[in-house]
């Protein structure tokens, strides 16, 4: 039996019943309760293992689709690299000889003037050479009191003035014609 009434009342309410629960619907009632309980909490652990499943379904779809664009990108990019651009080849190709033919250029209009310098050098070494052995001369003569003679001395004669602007000019003439004529420039656009 569920329920046993009882003739006793209730102290707040007199003349009301008080319904009594015997120890075994006590029991089976708790059953019920702790069974009702247990499966409110495997219905909840099934329902998250259900949405982290459809998550990692989702997270999958969406790596599979970043996978297949970039397989397509890639294989876009190997046809490109298989199949080369003839017109980008050929300014790049125009591009790297007009920069060497400039650093060529450049190169030969460095030698041209290291090699003046060069020439310059020797120039004012044979001149100081020149003025030196002069010096010498002056001194020796004005120790000496008395003019040199050229025969006896061992170092050439002073060239006159004249003579040696000509051959200065003579030696420059021949530096330049051996020179290769400076090519010209391209202009850059």
């Amino acid at each position: 039996m569920w329920l046993n009434y009882s003739t006793a009342t209730s102290s707040r309410n007199p003349g009301t019943f008080i319904r009594v629960f015997d120890s075994s619907t006590v029991d089976y009632l708790l059953a019920i309760a702790i069974a009702a309980a247990a499966t409110g909490l495997c219905a909840a652990l099934a329902a998250i293992v259900m949405r982290q499943r459809r998550l990692n379904r989702l997270r999958l779809r969406v790596l599979a689709g970043r996978r297949r664009i970039l397989g397509e990108e890639i294989a876009q990019n190997l046809e490109n690299l298989d199949v080369p651009d003839e017109e980008a080849l050929s300014t790049a190709r125009v591009t790297a000889t007009a920069a060497v033919d400039q650093i060529h250029i450049g190169l030969l209009d460095r030698q041209s003037q290291l090699q003046t310098y060069e020439d310059l050098a020797s120039l004012q070494d044979h001149k100081i050479a020149i003025l030196g052995r002069q010096r010498q001369d002056l001194r020796n003569e004005i120790a000496g009191g008395g003019k040199i003679d050229p025969e006896q001395s061992e170092e050439p004669l002073p060239i006159p003035e004249e003579h040696r602007e000509r051959l200065e000019d003579e030696l420059l003439e021949q530096i330049e014609s051996l020179q290769p004529p400076p090519r010209k420039r391209l202009r850059r656009r």
